[in-house]
């Protein structure tokens, strides 16, 4: 069975991380970011980075347990968790589980075949193409968000000395 679409979107997933068309590289960004920077409360900003980098750890695990069959729905408090329970949570882990989800979303998507991209997620659900490519969409729109928010804070930070 023919892979080259799938083995594409695989591609585009592992350039979300490093070395994509926007010029951010995801796994770079978050490793400059420090665990009180992860968790500083802005001004004009409603979540934490790390927020919503737990964000898009949640969405992913939506789209690795739909790809498998299982209609997975987050909680509110999945979807975004309050920032004074993921303060508890160190920035390092949730880094690492970025990392790992992404490995996880790739071997999800191995198991796929061309032919598989058109159908439905699930019953009643966007196809496979579409929640994929939404997917990857969704993630650059918050590594953007996450990439203002440190500039940011790191111009308030040479602003106050």
């Amino acid at each position: 069975m023919a892979k080259l679409e799938v083995n594409r979107i695989i591609g585009q997933v592992k350039k979300l991380y490093n070395n994509n068309w926007s010029g951010f590289d995801l796994h770079l960004l978050l490793n400059s970011i420090e665990d009180n920077t992860a968790n500083k409360k802005l001004p004009l900003f409603s979540n934490t980075i790390h927020q919503i980098a737990n964000h898009i750890l949640a969405t992913e695990f939506v789209v690795i347990q739909r790809l498998q069959g299982v209609n997975y729905q987050l909680s509110l408090e999945e979807d975004w968790t309050p920032s004074d329970q993921l303060v508890q949570v160190k920035w390092a882990d949730t880094k690492a589980a970025i990392l790992k989800s992404k490995d996880d979303l790739i071997r999800a998507l191995e198991k796929k075949v061309d032919n598989d991209l058109d159908q439905p997620i699930l019953k009643n659900f966007s196809s496979i193409y579409d929640t994929i490519h939404g997917h990857i969409q969704h993630s650059y729109y918050h590594l953007g968000q996450i990439s203002t928010m440190f500039n940011a804070i790191q111009h308030l930070n040479t602003s106050i000395k």
